[in-house]
This record gives C-alpha cells, sequence and structure tokens, in this order.
C-alpha cells in the first residue's frame, strides 16, 4: 500500500470541508462542484464535521441550502475506485442518487470493473442508470444525443 491510498482521499475530504467552512461553496451557488472516489474520507467524517445533523433523523430531513449538510447535498460524488458497498451505502444516505456520478479513475480503474462493482452496492436498476449517465447529462446537456 503506498501513501496515496489515504492522502488522495483525506486531501479529497479536506478540500471538500474547506470549501464550505471558507464559504467559497455558498458565494458559487451555480457551481457544480464534483468530487472524486465518492468525496474521499467525507464518509467518515459527518459525525465530527455536521454534529448532529448527523442524527438518522436529520438525514432524513432536508438541509437548509446552506447548512453544511446541505452543502454537501448539493455537491456531486464520482464512483471512481469506491465501487463497493461500504463507501456507496454511505454516500447514498448522505446524498441522494442524482449526486452520485459514475467515474473510473483511468487509467489506474477500469469502467467495466467499477460498473460491475456498482452492481453489488445496492443499487436499483433505476439508480444505476441515473448514476452510469442521467446525472451527467443533468450537469452538461449539451451532450445529450
Amino acid at each position: 500500500m503506498n501513501d496515496t491510498t489515504i492522502e488522495y482521499n483525506t486531501d479529497t475530504a479536506r478540500t471538500i470541508i474547506s470549501m464550505i467552512e471558507s464559504g467559497r461553496a455558498a458565494e458559487c451557488p451555480d457551481a457544480r462542484f464534483i468530487y472524486s472516489h465518492a468525496g474521499g474520507t467525507i464518509l467518515a467524517l459527518p459525525g465530527r464535521f455536521l454534529g448532529q445533523s448527523a442524527s438518522a433523523a436529520n438525514l432524513a430531513k432536508k438541509a437548509e441550502p446552506n447548512s453544511r449538510l446541505g452543502q454537501l447535498r448539493r455537491f456531486y460524488y464520482d464512483t471512481a475506485g469506491s465501487n463497493n458497498p461500504i463507501q456507496m451505502e454511505a454516500l447514498k444516505r448522505l446524498v441522494s442518487t442524482s449526486q452520485i456520478v459514475f467515474g473510473t479513475d483511468f487509467p489506474f480503474g477500469r469502467s467495466a470493473n467499477i460498473a460491475e462493482g456498482l452492481q453489488t452496492c445496492g443499487f436499483t436498476a433505476e439508480e444505476l442508470r441515473t448514476i452510469d449517465r442521467e446525472n451527467a447529462l443533468r450537469i452538461l446537456p449539451k451532450y445529450r444525443a
């Protein structure tokens, strides 16, 4: 195992928190941020970063747009290197599938392997289609054929 296994994912989470805490994300309400690797280690930090907002009851409710949870939920997260049930179930609990986009980590990951792994993550066929294509087309409508 090399340092990138931990550091890239931690750097991703650090960036997400920095964007929220600095107010930069709120200053750019129309920007669409996409974070790799399902947000890295952000999925291990909700209790510390969100406090009471990370409770099951609060996660079930709509979050205030400029709250920490609201900001986390407006970002997009890709599936690169994260096509396992542990990460995907946690990500689906934090954000809806409307915020998850297909990512491969090419050339390190292969799209066929990522797609195959996502099949075992508890998504419905409709959710997989949304992750695989529909969310990206919503973000980048000029590519809709």
